[in-house]
């Protein structure tokens, strides 16, 4: 049996049993909010999420082009408790004129129970793994034969230049 209360135990009968599990951070657990109106500043959010428990850093990205947010932001707890606490509190809350949707921003690979055996759904597909090796070797050729042109450009020599008399 697992403990945690955002995990369910596994059971031995006919129905699948899904876990999900957060996944710490650097040195907190963080979650993701998106769906923010472009009038919210970022010490609006600060101060809406800090009500939760205490914030070690929140990343409100802004677009590099026009300045204007854009759209979600990332804050880190210290507890999993409190991140807990910011999901079940302010998920699809409305926070001027849009409802936020609020959820860890890291979980681990979620294993699939039943009776025939485990699924793993984070886990990439042959044809997925397949389609990076050969995007990979492709990659590799374009970089060496953009080598062998920079190169070739490099050891051309540009002619003596002719003295008039």
């Amino acid at each position: 049996m697992l403990s945690s209360s955002n995990e369910q135990s596994i059971t031995s009968t006919s129905e699948e049993t899904t876990e999900k599990q957060v996944a710490e951070s650097v040195d907190g657990y963080v979650i993701f909010i998106r769906n923010i109106d472009n009038e919210v500043e970022e010490d609006e959010l600060f101060q809406l999420f800090s009500d939760y428990g205490y914030i070690k850093s929140l990343h409100y990205n802004l677009s590099r082009r026009s300045g204007v947010p854009l759209g979600f932001c990332m804050v880190k707890y210290e507890t999993k408790e409190e991140g807990e606490r910011a999901i079940n509190e302010m998920n699809n809350k409305l926070f001027k004129k849009r409802k936020l949707e609020v959820d860890w921003a890291f979980i681990q690979s979620t294993i699939t129970v039943s009776n025939s055996s485990p699924s793993f759904s984070n886990l990439p597909s042959e044809s997925t793994t397949q389609r990076h090796l050969e995007d990979t070797t492709i990659t590799k050729k374009r970089s060496t034969q953009n080598k062998s042109k920079s190169e070739h450009y490099e050891k051309k020599e540009e002619p003596p230049l002719k003295k008039n008399k």
